[in-house]
């Protein structure tokens, strides 16, 4: 899976890196994976890239992104709110990835 990641603060097409990490593998009871389709560039994400976001520099590295959809490609044991094909918000941050397996909890599905 590839992720994009701050590894230094600066301009984007400096200080981010497209790394491959291993897939999050499958998801446990009451977890899903998530394809991501669309993260967007938030103008919060460019300020916190040149480290002039919010009081404190974030601990580098870190996967940029506050916001997206995906599509749900596997879910646990004991979901019930979503459904595999269902678009939901990603969790955020670090939405700049194309794959999440987070807790179905809080998760919901988005209209088409």
């Amino acid at each position: 899976m590839w992720i994009a990641e701050l590894v230094e603060f600066g301009s984007p097409e400096t200080a981010v890196r497209l790394t491959e990490r291993p897939d999050p593998g499958d998801p446990a009871v009451g977890e899903v994976a998530i394809d991501a389709e669309l993260a967007p560039i938030n103008p919060a994400d460019l300020l916190n890239m040149e480290g002039l976001y919010g009081a404190e520099r974030p601990q580098l590295p870190l996967i940029p992104g506050a916001e997206g959809a995906g599509r749900v490609v596997r879910c646990g044991a004991e979901v019930a709110q979503v459904k595999v094909g269902d678009r939901v918000l990603l969790p955020g941050p670090g939405t700049w990835r194309e794959r999440f397996l987070v807790p179905a909890k809080g998760l919901f599905p988005l209209p088409d």
